[in-house]
This record gives C-alpha cells, structure tokens and sequence, in this order.
C-alpha cells in the first residue's frame, strides 16, 4: 500500500509526500501517516495549499514506538525515500499489524 501511495502522487509541479509516526499517549493509540502535499504554481513558486492524508491507527504496545517523520524532499531521490521508509523497523512492524481503524482526509495548510 505504501509505495502504491507514494507513487501515484503528481510529478508535475511537486512530488512532496511524508510518512510520519504519531502517538497518542491519552488514548494509547500510534497512528501511520501519509500525507501528499499539494502545491499551486504562484509567479516563480510552488505554494502549498494543502494535502491528502491517509491516516492508520494501531493499538500501541508495552513497547513504546518512537516518533518519526521524513518528507522525500529529504532524499536525493524518490526511490532513494521509499528505500529509507521501507528499512524503518518500525515502519515495518506497523506495516505487519492490524490495524483499529483508518482515514482519508484533507488538510489546509
């Protein structure tokens, strides 16, 4: 489902997507984040207007996961930031989990 994701995003003007690792500590929950920037040609600038979101959460375990985020402007290529997601062993153990409940939805920038 991951590269899936990430790959259909747009080429043109701007391929930013994120995989984030989020907890909730209140309610015990982490949450595996894909977020698909989408940006607005503005004179000489991308504009970020805002972004789709694919959000799935999971129970968290004894063991607490840690935090993550990487943006594929962070890797000097595409695949270069699949290959960094993909070797997260804790985005591998998410990957392998069941998950509670999942979502798709927009955010404003």
């Amino acid at each position: 489902m991951f590269k899936e994701y990430v790959r259909s995003v747009a080429e043109v003007p701007d391929p930013g997507v994120s995989v984030q690792i989020t907890r909730d500590d209140r309610d015990e929950t982490i949450s595996l984040i894909f977020l698909r920037q989408v940006v607005e040609p503005v004179n000489d600038w991308l504009e970020p207007i805002g972004g789709v979101v694919c959000e799935i959460t999971f129970q968290q375990s004894h063991k607490r996961l840690p935090e993550f985020d990487v943006w594929s402007f962070d890797a000097p290529s595409f695949d270069r930031f699949a290959d960094i997601v993909e070797s997260s062993v804790d985005f591998q153990k998410l990957a392998l989990s069941k998950p509670l409940r999942s979502s798709v939805y927009w955010i404003e920038t």
